[in-house]
């Protein structure tokens, strides 16, 4: 419902704006990247107002899979517009832009972070 989400967005709004103060006080720059930290803003109110769960991936996720998140989602982007479906060849196929990999990545990172919050 549009309640839960909303305040599902105000939660990880108020981690997000945090963490950019944070990090903008310790480098002495009103300079932060941001472009990871919007993928994890997403995946957090998603999981929080779908899930019921907080995932929290802006202070937990990994560096790589930050990288894996934004590399699996450039990848659906260019096989969404690729006119032959290269991805669908057996064995080879899904390897041949590296999606596979990142696939198989980001699975292990999923399943470390489900694992971590059913122990909680």
């Amino acid at each position: 419902n549009l309640r839960a989400y909303m305040k599902s967005m105000k939660v990880v709004s108020q981690r997000l704006v945090a963490k950019w103060s944070r990090l903008s006080s310790l480098s002495g720059k009103n300079v932060v990247g941001v472009n990871h930290d919007l993928y994890s803003h997403s995946v957090d109110v998603l999981s929080l107002a779908v899930y019921g769960k907080d995932a929290n991936t802006l202070e937990r996720l990994s560096d790589q899979t930050s990288k894996d998140v934004v590399a699996i989602l450039d990848i659906g982007i260019i096989r969404m517009f690729s006119p032959i479906p290269y991805w669908e060849i057996p064995l080879v196929g899904p390897y041949l832009d590296g999606g596979g990999w990142i696939k198989a990545r980001l699975i292990r990172a999923l399943d470390d972070m489900i694992t971590r919050q059913c122990r909680n």
